[in-house]
C-alpha cells in the first residue's frame, strides 16, 4: 500500500510538471475550442448562444433555439513544444514530436414547449499532451504524457421571462493520463544525464483513469434586439485517479530483482471551476 502511494505522489507529480513546464492544447491545461464559432467569436458566444454550442460556452441560451437541433466537429490542434537543456558546456534544444489532438464535441437541444428546453452535450473541456524521442536528456523527467478528458453533460434549460433565460445540468467527466519516463541505472546515478548510457534505463509507464462529477448553470439575459449578456459557471470536478505503474527493465540492469517490479498507482486531481462572462452586440 506504501508503495501504491508513492507512485500516486510521483502520478499527481506527472500532472504538475506537465501543466506548467508544457505548452500545448490551447495554451495550458484547459481547452476552449467548443465549436468553431464559439472560437471565433470569443467571449461573446457567452451572450450570445445561439447555436446548440451553447451547452459548452453557456447553456442558458438554448432557449434561442426552437424544435430540435444537433451539432457535431472537432478541432485540430498542432502544438509546438522545443525545450532547451544543458549538456557538455552548451546548451541544446529539443523539438518534440509532431502531433495532432482532435477532442470531439457533439451538441443536441430540444425544445419541450414555449418555457422548457433540454440539451445533452459531449465535449473535452481539459487535455494536455507532448511527445519527445524517448532517449533525450530530458527522459528522467519524461519523455510521453498526454492528459484527456471527455465531458457528457446533461442540462436543463428554462425562460423566467422573455428576456431573462436561466439553466442547470450536471456533469459526468472520464479522465484519462498516461506518463512514460526513464529511470537512470543504479551504476550510472553519479553520472550527468547526456552521459548515462541509455541502453541501461528501466522504462516506467504510469497510467490511469477515474470518473468525477460536477455541475453547471448559466444566464442568458436578452436585454435589446442588438445586445444579450451571459453568464455561466462550471463548478471544479475532483478526480480520483487509479492505474498502473509498469515497469521494463534493460537486460543489463544492475538494479537488484526486488527493484522496479509493476505494481498499482493512485492519485487525486481537482480540475478548477470555470466562470464565464460575455456580451454580445449586433450590429445593423
Amino acid at each position: 500500500m506504501r508503495r501504491k502511494r508513492g507512485y500516486g505522489v510521483l502520478l499527481l507529480a506527472a500532472m504538475m510538471v506537465m501543466a506548467v513546464a508544457q505548452s500545448s492544447f490551447g495554451a495550458g491545461f484547459a481547452l476552449y475550442e467548443g465549436s468553431a464559432r464559439g472560437n471565433a467569436l470569443g467571449g461573446a458566444m457567452v451572450g450570445r448562444a445561439d447555436d446548440p454550442s451553447a451547452l459548452f460556452y453557456n447553456p442558458a441560451g438554448i432557449t434561442q433555439l426552437p424544435g430540435t437541433q444537433f451539432m457535431a466537429g472537432t478541432t485540430f490542434i498542432m502544438p509546438t513544444t522545443d525545450v532547451k537543456t544543458y549538456q557538455r558546456g552548451y546548451w541544446a534544444t529539443t523539438k518534440a514530436e509532431d502531433n495532432v489532438w482532435y477532442p470531439p464535441h457533439i451538441y443536441g437541444t430540444y425544445q419541450f414547449n414555449d418555457s422548457l428546453w433540454f440539451g445533452l452535450g459531449i465535449f473535452s473541456p481539459f487535455g494536455l499532451g507532448t511527445e519527445f524521442n524517448p532517449y533525450w536528456n530530458g527522459r528522467y523527467n519524461n519523455y510521453d504524457a498526454v492528459i484527456q478528458t471527455l465531458n457528457i453533460n446533461p442540462t436543463v434549460a428554462f425562460k423566467i421571462t422573455d428576456k431573462l433565460s436561466a439553466a442547470a445540468g450536471l456533469d459526468f467527466m472520464y479522465f484519462d493520463i498516461t506518463y512514460k519516463k526513464k529511470i537512470a541505472d543504479y551504476s550510472q546515478l553519479t553520472l550527468p544525464a547526456y552521459m548515462r548510457n541509455s541502453a541501461l534505463d528501466t522504462d516506467l509507464n504510469l497510467n490511469g483513469d477515474s470518473w468525477g462529477y460536477g455541475w453547471n448553470v448559466g444566464l442568458h439575459y436578452k436585454a435589446f434586439d442588438w445586445m444579450s449578456l451571459g453568464l455561466a459557471y462550471r463548478s471544479e470536478v475532483k478526480q480520483h485517479i487509479d492505474g498502473t505503474a509498469d515497469f521494463t527493465k534493460s537486460v543489463y540492469s544492475t538494479y537488484p530483482a526486488t527493484f522496479y517490479n509493476d505494481t498499482g498507482a493512485s492519485a487525486s486531481v481537482v480540475l478548477p471551476a470555470e466562470l464565464y462572462m460575455g456580451i454580445n452586440f449586433k450590429l445593423h
